[in-house]
């Protein structure tokens, strides 16, 4: 009889497999930091997915999503939606959203891109536009194929369409190949059109169809003209059923720097309610907070205006048709180290209530000043504010105080 030997199964050499996974947590990929519920893939390829609840923060540009595949040696990843992207300069909703960053080979660039989306919802400043595609850089949006509103609101009766538009965040816009849709009119192609972003300027407003408070519809249109970077040429008009149009222009200059100030070179105007920047005053305050930023916010501006018919809210007695021969304001603000927040106008005018009065001159001071706010209670705070306002005119004096 003869005996084999028995043969036995030949196995592999072990393989070192790099596949890994990590359940919650923070990793820093050298250009952005991600957020994740699961980590899992490739560490030695560099090709990694984290999924759940993912938050992906490269400077002050935050995306979030469910799920974002990395490329870790080429600086690129792609998040999985819906994405929500959050920049200082805006945001942009999309089902995928593609991100890059240097890597540690390559040198920084200012204009390199920073993110790339297709079919994307799109808000820059007063832009809203639903775009083919959109392309971020540092200083500059560009999207193509976009049509949407040059308005924060939800709707307007002015829409926008262009072939491409280059945003500058902060400064300004420009749209080529543009069409306006006014009530269902069409108006265009305009071959480009340019609008401010500037938010110490006004910029272009297209001419709107508005309500006045006494319920009369009409027309009102605005335009600041940028001059420099500290000066702007402003002018308004409205026209309402029954009265005389209302017209205004108004030269502003501010001494303060680019990037000092995010206040209005034009100064607020005093026809409307007196010292009614408050929380408790308007409904526009939507928060104590934003009172408190509002006083606090650096400011110093000087104006020469001159207005035609406008209304004064918030008076004993309507007045409908004020103007103004000539106005010299000036306006500052700001805040102190120990929490104070302040701001004040005076103004010189030629003054008239309505087309049947002469001009007189007026003097007129406003000034509002916060204390430094106390903590009470984890939910309670004791908030101190004071109003000052007073006129002085050839024929009269009023103020008040509270």
């Amino acid at each position: 009889m003869l005996f084999l030997p028995p043969i036995l199964p030949v196995l592999p050499a072990a393989v070192s497999v790099a596949v890994q996974q990590d359940q919650g947590g923070v990793k820093d990929f050298g250009g952005v930091t991600i957020a994740y519920t699961e980590l899992s893939g490739d560490f030695e390829s560099g090709v990694i997915e984290a999924t759940g609840t993912v938050v992906i923060t490269k400077g002050e540009t935050v995306v979030t999503c469910p799920k974002v595949t990395i490329w870790q040696d080429e600086g690129r990843a792609l998040a999985s939606g819906p994405v929500l992207l959050t920049d200082p300069a805006g945001s942009v909703e999309a089902a995928e959203i593609e991100i890059f960053w240097a890597t540690a080979a390559e040198e920084p660039d200012p204009n390199r891109l920073k993110a790339r989306a297709e079919d994307a919802h799109v808000r820059i400043g007063p832009v809203q536009v639903f775009a083919a595609s959109v392309e971020i850089r540092k200083d500059l949006w560009t999207i193509l194929n976009g049509h949407g509103l040059l308005t924060r609101k939800d709707s307007s009766p002015v829409r926008i369409s262009a072939d491409s538009l280059d945003i500058v965040p902060g400064e300004s816009g420009t749209a080529k190949r543009i069409f306006f849709t006014v009530f269902g009119t069409h108006i265009g192609p305009i071959p480009q059109y340019t609008f401010l972003l500037d938010e110490r300027f006004v910029g272009l407003m297209l001419p709107v169809l508005t309500m006045s408070s006494d319920s009369q519809i009409g027309f009102s249109w605005g335009h600041a003209l940028k001059l420099s970077d500290r000066s702007a040429l402003g002018t308004d008009w409205a026209a309402f059923p029954g009265q005389f149009p209302t017209f205004g222009m108004t030269y502003s200059y501010s001494p303060l720097e680019k990037g000092v100030s995010r206040a209005r070179l034009r100064p607020e105007t005093d026809m409307g309610e007196r010292a009614a920047n408050g929380w408790f005053n308007t409904i526009r305050m939507k928060t104590p907070e934003d009172e408190e930023i509002r006083l606090r916010r650096k400011r110093l501006s000087y104006s020469l205006s001159t207005s035609w018919n406008t209304r004064a809210y918030a008076r004993p007695i309507d007045i409908r048709s004020v103007s103004k021969l000539a106005e010299a304001t000036l306006e500052i603000g700001g805040g102190t180290e120990d929490g104070y927040g302040y701001m004040l106008q005076t103004r010189l005018q030629r003054i008239r209530p309505d087309s049947s009065t002469a001009f007189l001159n007026r003097a007129e001071l406003v000034a509002s000043t916060q204390a430094p706010i106390v903590k009470l209670t984890d939910d309670l705070d004791l908030r101190l504010r004071s109003d000052v306002f007073g006129t002085v005119s050839e024929k009269s004096e009023f103020g008040w105080v509270r």
